[in-house]
């Protein structure tokens, strides 16, 4: 089980509290230990002094109870004489409470005197405490404030020590959540390369080494857009090379005189053109198509409404209205997955979309022949086929591959319902 945070924000946050909690957690214990216990028992040791104090002179003076409340005024206790019935009744009403550690304490000590209290309570909603005695034939209260047994200022210190505390964690928070922002725009930057968003606008920010982390991926960025231009741009240019010279041959076997032949040659030259078509569209499937807000449904609905099959059906639980697309490569890859199907399904081809979490599937199951799960990896490579399929280039699912990851997507094969191929693409959204 781990306990560290799995955010960088909650993990500094742990490193900046957890000392500051443990040095308050010590520094208290070690106060308490060292200075309010021994406060607190010097205040109570001094109290129990005057409460013996009043014991003996309430013993020495016998009758005279004017006398001795005259002689202990200074002390600051408040000494009553009770009749016999209203001692039994605070006896019998204070003899069951509860007391804090600090009143223990205190009763221990008093209970240590010669004379043994009756009774002692403390008044909450008057913040005094009571000790009732019986001397003699007199029954006598003494009541002072709760404050002279234990230390007021234990809670004021405790306050600011947790006050203090509390107020450098919080600016320390402000501070390191500026710092921890531009790592996270650093990070929504990436995810949104990824999935082929223009980021033309990010501009790194932060402390030295965030800023020259923003640096390298922009360079990174740069050199992979370069990377993408040059081999795109390389494709282009050959495939669209080729077709010059296709095209002269065509008009040159147009013109032979033995039909047969020239008939063969134009199949081979047709099939050649349609290479070179596969090149070109596997060249702008990492093109520079600019991303823009589409209403997919309706652009999927109107590229499937081309195919004019009857075992074409679709089934959408979609009610989305536009996400960010390339339009045209976005038709390029669901052309090709159709037209694969229509190749090889026999009776059923279905398209599903559906929402899950914050992606967007469509899934094209069709009842063909399917493909074979070891060869599943493979046929994602440029000009791979299995050994099932004598047509095409090898150039089909790589284009929507291409196509599906230049969106920050992912396409998966399965075997359909319908026991033939399952085409999963997964769009976030």
């Amino acid at each position: 089980m781990k306990f560290t945070p799995s955010s960088l924000f909650g993990r500094f946050l742990l490193i900046i509290m957890l000392p500051m909690v443990l040095l308050q957690v010590v520094i208290t214990i070690i106060f308490y230990e060292r200075h309010w216990e021994n406060v607190t028992s010097h205040m109570q040791d001094a109290l129990v002094g005057e409460v013996e104090t009043v014991l003996n002179t309430i013993n020495s003076t016998k009758s005279n109870n004017k006398k001795a409340l005259n002689i202990l005024s200074p002390l600051g206790l408040e000494v009553k004489f009770l009749t016999k019935e209203t001692f039994l009744q605070n006896k019998n009403k204070f003899s069951s409470k509860q007391f804090d550690q600090d009143l223990s304490e205190f009763k221990t000590k008093l209970e240590k005197l010669k004379t043994q209290p009756n009774y002692i309570s403390y008044i909450s909603n008057k913040s005094s405490i009571v000790i009732g005695y019986k001397i003699k034939e007199k029954h006598i209260e003494i009541s002072f404030s709760s404050k002279r047994i234990k230390s007021p200022t234990t809670y004021i210190f405790m306050l600011w020590m947790i006050g203090v505390a509390s107020l450098l964690i919080i600016i320390s928070l402000i501070f390191m959540r500026n710092q921890i922002r531009s790592i996270t725009k650093l990070a929504e930057v990436a995810d949104q390369f990824g999935k082929g968003h223009d980021i033309e606008l990010f501009k790194p920010s932060g402390a030295k080494e965030i800023r020259t982390a923003g640096n390298a991926f922009i360079k990174m960025k740069q050199r992979i857009e370069r990377q993408i231009k040059y081999r795109t741009e390389l494709l282009a240019h050959i495939s669209h090379d080729l077709r010059t010279p296709l095209t002269r041959l065509k008009l040159q076997t147009a013109m032979l005189d033995d039909k047969g032949v020239a008939e063969e040659i134009s199949q081979d030259l047709n099939e050649m053109e349609q290479m070179v078509i596969s090149y070109l569209d596997f060249a702008k499937g990492e093109g520079n198509e600019e991303v823009v807000e589409t209403e997919i449904i309706a652009l999927l609905n109107k590229t499937l409404a081309k195919f004019n099959d009857a075992r074409l059906v679709i089934n959408t639980s979609v009610n989305m209205q536009h996400m960010p697309l390339r339009p045209n490569a976005f038709q390029r890859a669901i052309n090709n997955i159709i037209e694969n199907a229509i190749k090889y399904a026999k009776s059923k081809i279905e398209v599903i979309v559906y929402k899950l979490d914050d992606n967007l599937y469509i899934t094209v199951d069709d009842d063909g022949k399917g493909i074979e799960e070891q060869d599943r990896k493979m046929v994602f490579k440029p000009f791979q086929k299995t050994s099932n399929s004598k047509e095409g280039y090898g150039l089909g699912l790589a284009i929507v591959k291409s196509v599906v990851q230049a969106h920050g997507g992912k396409i998966k094969l399965a075997q359909s319902p319908y026991n033939g191929l399952r085409i999963i693409l997964i769009f976030p959204i």
